[in-house]
């Protein structure tokens, strides 16, 4: 699906719709990158915790086996493990309501019970976080 992030601007590519994440990345509050590590954290989290399908495996010719989706879970899982056992439960709830229910953020602020600037600049703060574990994530987890 496609995005326009500006009326004028060029379209997007997008995993999802998640009107609280293309929201901050209109204003300008998050980079490009910052999108991508949060699509990759919802598709672990989908694979991992939801028990989803690798999107990657259902698009090919080599769809493999129950072992390759067995492996690729695990590996979701992992990546989940490590990027909670660093933002913590709070920041994992908070992409949750952004990346999973794709909530705006008038409604992440209204849930949080705070005002819409301070969600905001807790998103963006956990997004910065996002990015700097994903890239400092051992080699070994992006098996799978």
């Amino acid at each position: 699906m496609s995005v326009k992030l500006k009326p004028n601007g060029p379209s997007t590519e997008v995993l999802r719709t998640c009107a609280g994440l293309y929201g901050l990345r209109r204003s300008g509050k998050i980079t490009e990158g910052q999108v991508g590590y949060a699509q990759m954290w919802a598709v672990d989290y989908e694979i991992g915790v939801l028990g989803g399908s690798d999107p990657e495996m259902e698009r090919g010719a080599k769809r493999g086996d129950i072992h390759d989706a067995m492996i690729g879970r695990m590996g979701s899982a992992a990546r989940r493990d490590y990027i909670r056992q660093r933002i913590g439960a709070r920041g994992e709830q908070l992409l949750v309501l952004l990346m999973i229910d794709g909530l705006s953020l008038n409604d992440m602020a209204s849930r949080m019970q705070t005002d819409k600037r301070n969600a905001s600049g807790a998103l963006c703060f956990l997004l910065e976080q996002l990015e700097e574990h994903y890239d400092g994530m051992p080699g070994p987890l992006w098996k799978g």
